[in-house]
């Protein structure tokens, strides 16, 4: 019997016999550090493999041909003796989904199944979507590069692995990693050695929607400004985010924007249109909107806008800046008054003409115009709208007056035959506040009557005559 020879313990632990002839028995007893064998015949073989070597005394007169297998060759009617192990890889997202823009976790794991020592080297194929990966675990560790060497596993040991990689801020449903581990030593089940991974992907925008307006309040008829201002605080990106305004119905709007961050879609728009944009909000990515707002004249009542912002990856992220802006109104009623004759005799009729004028820039609301007859007028007749009080006072409610738009009305009196200046005043309000009153009324002060003189009998015929002309005159007025 020959003495065994020793075998580096690193490198084989335990060899098996597969067959042998008929005439041969070889028996092989496995150590940590040889392996021993013994046959019953005096006939001799050899195998030297690198640094590994054999020799033994066979019971084999016809020697064989040569067995070769895994890269080993035994002459003398010898299968091949192999160190047997079995790895098995097994992969697990820690991660799962992986959210677009985060840090994406894989845990590997390789269990040794067989019944030898071995080693390997992990192979990891990201998909471009994974970037910067770094492997912990293995026993060379280079950061960025998705290959590490296990360490040495003895049978039924395991090693855990884990390997971490940047998500773009935009994914694909879901992302496919393939895995592959060699071993050293001899597979007896290479088909787990590889695996194929396929992790389910998801999106978490943070977008914030921000809105100031000034003045507030504003001014009817003046203009309103909104800075309104949308971003994407991530981690994912957001390639189509939808934003929508709803302007009061009070305002014509136009706008110009600014993009920033890596932001794009937004545009500039003039008055009157409605903000209905497409936005590529990257993570950090933000347009800020100037928005100009002409209002309506005629508004009284507050002013409410509102903007949307809705994420197109992420359905939970919506977000809403609603804007009530007060209102001021501010009309500027100015009057004149036209004489149609300032020198009228008795019994004669005398137009007056009132102009009401809104020099603000609000619409005055329902302004209403008051006339005074003085002595010595009795009033005759008045446009629509305008009512005599019974006395000396005509009143005459006007519609809305926009700004720049005037207001007339026409007011007739009969000059009755009595001594005396005719004053007649005029004056015009709103609720409407007013900046300037000392042009909300004016006065007229015109001609007069002087009696005619009675000599004779014929004399006062004539003014009686006169007289009654006037009365029946009058009379048909106030009827007609």
């Amino acid at each position: 019997m020959n003495k065994p020879t020793p075998i580096p313990n690193r490198a084989l632990r335990m060899a098996r016999t597969m067959s042998a002839l008929a005439a041969s028995i070889l028996l092989i007893e496995a150590s940590a550090q040889s392996v021993e064998w013994r046959s019953t015949d005096a006939a001799a073989a050899r195998l030297t493999d690198g640094t590994y070597t054999l020799t033994a005394t066979l019971g084999q007169p016809d020697g064989g041909a040569p067995q070769s297998a895994g890269g080993l060759t035994l002459s003398g009617g010898f299968w091949p003796v192999a160190t047997l192990a079995d790895l098995e890889l097994d992969a697990t997202a820690l991660t799962d989904p992986v959210i677009a823009g985060t840090r994406a976790e894989y845990l590997l794991e390789v269990l040794n199944r067989g019944a030898a020592w071995s080693t390997g080297t992990l192979s990891i194929a990201l998909p471009a979507d994974l970037d910067s990966p770094v492997t912990s675990g293995c026993a060379e560790d280079p950061a960025g590069v998705p290959t590490c060497t296990l360490p040495l596993l003895a049978p039924g040991e395991t090693a855990s692995i884990t390997v971490e990689a940047d998500a773009a801020g935009l994914l694909p449903p879901s992302l496919t990693t393939d895995y592959s581990i060699a071993g050293t030593a001899f597979e007896s089940d290479p088909s787990d050695n590889g695996l194929q991974l396929a992790t389910p992907t998801g999106a978490d925008t943070t977008l914030t929607l921000s809105n100031t307006a000034d003045p507030d309040p504003a001014v009817a008829g003046g203009t309103l400004t909104y800075t309104l201002s949308v971003a994407n605080g991530g981690p994912s990106d957001d390639p189509a985010t939808a934003l929508t305004s709803t302007f009061d119905p009070a305002l014509a709007c136009g706008w110009t924007s600014v993009a920033t961050g890596g932001a794009a879609g937004n545009t500039d728009a003039t008055a009157p249109a409605v903000l209905d944009e497409t936005l590529q909000l990257p993570n950090g990515g933000a347009v800020t909107y100037t928005i100009e707002c002409a209002i309506d004249p005629a508004q009284q009542a507050a002013l409410t806008s509102r903007f949307d912002a809705v994420s197109s990856v992420d359905a939970a992220d919506q977000v809403t800046a609603e804007t009530v802006t007060g209102i001021d109104t501010v009309a500027d009623l100015a009057l004149s008054l036209e004489v149609s004759d300032p020198n009228l005799l008795a019994g004669e009729i005398v137009d007056y003409r009132v102009s009401v004028l809104n020099l603000g820039v609000s619409t005055s609301q329902a302004p209403e115009l008051e006339l005074t007859l003085g002595d010595g007028l009795v009033f005759d007749m008045a446009d629509a709208g305008c009512t005599f009080g019974g006395t000396d006072t005509v009143r005459c409610t006007l519609a809305d007056l926009p700004p720049g738009d005037t207001a007339v009305r026409t007011i007739s009196a009969i000059n009755e035959p009595s001594r005396g200046p005719r004053e007649v005043s005029v004056s015009v309000a709103s609720t409407t506040p007013d900046p300037d009153l000392e042009n909300n009324s004016t006065t007229f002060t015109g001609f007069s009557v002087v009696p005619i003189p009675v000599a004779s009998l014929p004399g006062k015929l004539l003014l009686m005559l006169g007289l009654l002309a006037f009365g029946l005159l009058a009379l048909r007025r106030a009827g007609g």
